[in-house]
């Protein structure tokens, strides 16, 4: 299974443009207290969101009353 992991560089902090100017090699990166993250955004990654998300929304459809407000 991948991982989300640290990018190592010299960089002390990464700004928000910093991060705009990253190049789309199909990576995920993000940007957490201006630490570089960085995740493979692959097909594994968003089947299991896809999963996830289907499981959540049937969960709801049978439990009419989840998700409404008091």
């Amino acid at each position: 299974m991948e991982t989300a992991t640290i990018f190592y560089s010299d960089k002390t902090r990464w700004t928000d443009n910093e991060l705009m100017s990253l190049p789309r090699d199909g990576r995920k990166y993000e940007l957490i207290e201006g630490e570089l993250l960085m995740s493979p955004g692959g097909r594994t990654h968003s089947l299991i969101c896809l999963r996830l998300a289907t499981l959540l929304v049937r969960c709801v459809e049978k439990k009419k009353k989840i998700g409404r407000s008091l």
